[in-house]
Formats: structure tokens, sequence, C-alpha cells
């Protein structure tokens, strides 16, 4: 199973949905899960309860829920980046602000379905 194979597979609940493989930085081997993201929730549900345990290329794959804090982490370093250029523009002094560092993330559209095997 290659990310196309599964891409195709998972478009049928949503046909911008994306998928990718997670591979071994040194071989390329898949590390046997995966990543698919969808556009809406509905669309991540639907393909959770349709998809779980089913049988792909001889494998069963699991299908459960993830969210990319990955992509949160970077709109809110984004988002202080852009607060530190305005404050410097404008000559301020201050306090920055702190950090979470407890794992917090903010919820949004980018639902993902981790999928299963090769």
């Amino acid at each position: 199973t290659d990310d196309e194979d599964l891409q195709l597979l998972f478009s049928r609940f949503d046909p911008n949905a994306r998928a990718e493989i997670i591979r071994d930085p040194d071989t390329g081997d898949s590390l046997q899960y995966a990543f698919v993201e969808f556009t809406t929730q509905r669309q991540c549900n639907e393909a959770y309860f349709k998809m779980n345990n089913v049988m792909v290329d001889d494998r069963r794959i699991k299908v459960d829920f993830s969210q990319s804090v990955a992509k949160e982490w970077n709109k809110f370093t984004m988002q202080r980046r852009r607060g530190q250029r305005q404050q410097q523009q404008h000559g301020g002094h201050g306090g920055g602000g702190g950090q979470r560092r407890d794992g917090g993330h903010g919820g949004g559209h980018g639902h993902g379905g981790g999928g299963g095997g090769e």
C-alpha cells in the first residue's frame, strides 16, 4: 500500500482527503502507520466508522482519531512572530507571552484518522 492507494481508499469520504504513510527516514520503509487528513469532522467520523478493521492488501487496518498539533503550533508561532514585529515597529518594550509546554492546543479542521499497514 502506498500514499496514493490510501488516499484513493479514503477519498470516497472526502474527495480532498490526503494520506501520508509514515516512513523510516533512513531506509524509507513503512513504519506501519499513516495519517489521513479530512476536510470536515463529519467526513472523518464516517471514514472511522466504515473503515476501522477493514482488510486492505491482505492486512486489517486500525483507524483511530488524531489531531495534528504541528499545525496548531505553526499557527501559534506565526501569530507570535507577527506580534513581535508589530511591537518592534512601534518601539514597544515588554514581557513576552509564555509558551504552553503542557501539550495544550486548539481545535479546528484537519481531523485525521490513522490508517494502518502496508
